[in-house]
């Protein structure tokens, strides 16, 4: 089996950030195989934010982040539409980071970019 958390959808609406993720591991991390989520930036309109200008690649972090730590423990992938290539180019770091913090992470997670892009 494909051990895979996936962003399937990301949808932008006023303050709120809609994520629908699909559960594709054997370890039923989520608690269902398809979950609607959602983040919301409170105050997001003092700050003239309006979310649904953002870039995908930007929509997609908070979730992403969000995951990172399922993939270094579960030793699971984590797919997603497009990423932000200044979090790609990080990611070595923040796995490192949390290697310090927690301990030696399992090796067999390895970054890789499979189709997609970068914005």
């Amino acid at each position: 089996m494909d051990e895979t958390l996936e962003i399937a959808d990301i949808q932008a609406k006023g303050n709120r950030i809609y994520y629908t993720l699909i559960d594709k591991t054997s370890q039923n991390l989520l608690k269902s195989p398809r979950v609607s989520a959602w983040i919301c930036f409170d105050h997001a309109d003092e700050f003239a934010l309006n979310l649904s200008e953002l870039p995908l690649s930007v929509l997609s972090i908070p979730m992403t982040l969000y995951l990172l730590p399922a993939t270094y423990y579960y030793s699971v992938n984590v797919k997603i539409p497009v990423m932000d290539k200044m979090l790609y180019d990080a990611l070595p770091a923040i796995r490192a980071t949390y290697a310090k913090i927690y301990g030696t992470l399992p090796e067999s997670v390895l970054y890789k970019r499979t189709g997609g892009g970068y914005l």
